[in-house]
């Protein structure tokens, strides 16, 4: 038995969680993360200023954010999935991981889904894993094939415009500080 999202008369209800939306779920997870190395940085950093003057200890604070960097993002895509089957920005996008039955992932699919992700962001060719996400009816990239997970939302054609509104915003705001910071590298060319 696989799952099947749930359909009403006026329109499906809940289905398959698109590329766009996954992709703005995965960029709020990144500002979280993000925000929280910079938070403990900020405070080793003005911690150790305060107690030892000496330069010794300069490299401290980015040697331990660097260490709890590598503790937290497993930790982050890891636990929150299996134990709520969704990230933090997935909550807040509505979006979850489901098995095939439709139940949270249990802790074997959620490490086997975080470590093919985590492959897909270190190299190129396996991104392309992700963008499978684009062209599969059950909207599944390849860590979650192999996890055999799929992520669900409720109002998932609304999601879908509404979040590739959004990269579209995104990248056409990206593009202009792109064009602004290589403008004077083209007047030399």
């Amino acid at each position: 038995e696989t799952y099947q999202p749930l359909v009403a008369a006026d329109g499906p209800t809940e289905g398959f969680a698109g590329f766009g939306i996954r992709t703005i779920a995965w960029l709020l997870d990144g500002v979280a993360i993000g925000m929280i190395t910079a938070a403990v940085y900020m405070g080793v950093k003005f911690g150790i200023t305060m107690l030892t003057p000496q330069q010794m200890y300069a490299s401290l604070p980015f040697i331990l954010t660097q260490l709890l960097f590598m503790l937290l993002v497993p930790f982050y895509f890891i636990v929150p999935v299996k134990q709520y089957g969704q990230t933090l920005g997935m909550r807040m996008l509505g979006l979850r991981v489901v098995d095939h039955h439709g139940r949270r992932p249990d802790i074997v699919a959620a490490v086997v889904r975080f470590a093919y992700f985590l492959l897909s962001c270190l190299f190129v060719f396996p991104l392309l894993g992700y963008l499978l996400v684009i062209f599969r009816k059950t909207q599944q990239g390849f860590h979650d094939r192999l996890a055999n997970t799929r992520v669900v939302t409720a109002h998932p054609i609304k999601k879908a415009l509404f979040s590739w509104s959004m990269l579209l915003i995104i990248f056409v705001i990206a593009g202009g500080y792109a064009l602004k910071w290589a403008k004077p590298w083209m007047d030399i060319i």
